[in-house]
C-alpha cells in the first residue's frame, strides 16, 4: 500500500500529479471550478466560484444550481449537466449568470463527465470564467452593423428625397429670379406709362 508521502494519482509522462497538486492547479487559475455529483449537489468549488457566489465553501458543499441561482438558469444548468452525463463529451458554451451583487453577466463555460476507476460516470465538473465585456462588444458591432446596413438599404430613397429637396431648391430660385423679373418689368412699364400720359397732357 501507497505512504500518505507517495503521490495519490497515476504518474503523467513520468511526472507524478498529486491530489496536493492537482488543488493547486485548480485554485491558481483565474476560473471557477466545481464539481457536483450526479444529483447536481456541489461537492467541491474553488475559490474563484466561492467570490464569485458570495459564499464559503462550506456553504456551498451540497446545494444544488436551485439553491444558488434563479430558475430559469438553474433549469438549464441542470439539463446541460444531464446532456453530458448523456452523451459524455465536453459542452461549450456562453450563458448567463449570476454574481454576487446580482448582477447578469455572461460566461464561457466548459462542462464535462467525471468518471471513476471504472469508467462509471459519477459527476459533473464545470469551469467558466467571466466573458461579459466581450459579449457585450459583440452585441454592440452587431447592432452598428445593422444600422450600417439600414442605412446602405435606404441609399437610394435618401438619394431620390435629396434630388428631390435640390429639385425643390432650384424651382424657389427660379420663382425667386421670375418674381425679381416681373418686377422690374413693371417698374419699366409703369415709368412708361407715366412717359406717354405726361406726352399727351402737353400736346
Amino acid at each position: 500500500m501507497a505512504s500518505e508521502d507517495q503521490p495519490r494519482s497515476s504518474p503523467v509522462g513520468g511526472f507524478p500529479i498529486s491530489k496536493e497538486l492537482s488543488h493547486a492547479l485548480v485554485e491558481s487559475m483565474p476560473v471557477s471550478v466545481i464539481f457536483k455529483d450526479l444529483n447536481g449537489r456541489i461537492l467541491f468549488a474553488n475559490q474563484q466560484f466561492c467570490r464569485e457566489s458570495g459564499r464559503r465553501p462550506g456553504e456551498l458543499i451540497g446545494k444544488t444550481d436551485y439553491d444558488l441561482f434563479p430558475q430559469d438558469m438553474a433549469v438549464k444548468y441542470r439539463c446541460d449537466d444531464a446532456d453530458v452525463l448523456k452523451r459524455g463529451g465536453v459542452l461549450h458554451d456562453v450563458e448567463r449568470h449570476l454574481n454576487v451583487d446580482g448582477d447578469i453577466r455572461y460566461v464561457e463555460v466548459f462542462k464535462a463527465p467525471v468518471e471513476d476507476a471504472q469508467g462509471r460516470k459519477i459527476g459533473v465538473q464545470v469551469l467558466f470564467w467571466d466573458v461579459t465585456e466581450r459579449i457585450l462588444a459583440d452585441e454592440q458591432f452587431e447592432d452598428e452593423q445593422k444600422q450600417i446596413q439600414s442605412l446602405a438599404s435606404r441609399i437610394p430613397e435618401i438619394a431620390l428625397r435629396l434630388d428631390r429637396v435640390e429639385n425643390d431648391s432650384r424651382a424657389r430660385e427660379t420663382m425667386n429670379a421670375l418674381h425679381e423679373a416681373l418686377t422690374r418689368t413693371s417698374a419699366v412699364l409703369a415709368k412708361f406709362a407715366d412717359s406717354g400720359s405726361g406726352t399727351g397732357r402737353e400736346s
